[in-house]
């Protein structure tokens, strides 16, 4: 299997993350119906700006930035979240 974190465009000095095409992984969560509304809205007013600010600059997986992964991920959880009710306007 190729290396997929290797390409001539990566940033200088940046660390790769070796990612290897993996089913999805379940997670349960379980808490009271309000902190999971609270967290809904969190993860609603997260922005791109955020995630660059919270990430590794030099740290990436497969050729995305961590920043970039991460609001992958923030949409993700906010879609998960919608799907399980819990979805604020």
């Amino acid at each position: 299997m190729a290396d997929q974190s290797s390409s001539t465009t990566r940033r200088p000095g940046a660390r790769p993350v070796a990612i290897f095409p993996t089913p999805d992984t379940a997670v349960i969560i379980r808490m009271p119906a309000v902190e999971l509304m609270a967290l809904a809205q969190l993860a609603k007013r997260l922005d791109f700006g955020t995630c660059e600010r919270f990430s590794c600059r030099h740290t990436t997986y497969a050729d995305r930035t961590e920043a970039d992964v991460m609001w992958s991920a923030v949409h993700l959880f906010q879609a998960q979240l919608a799907q399980a009710g819990f979805a604020p306007r």
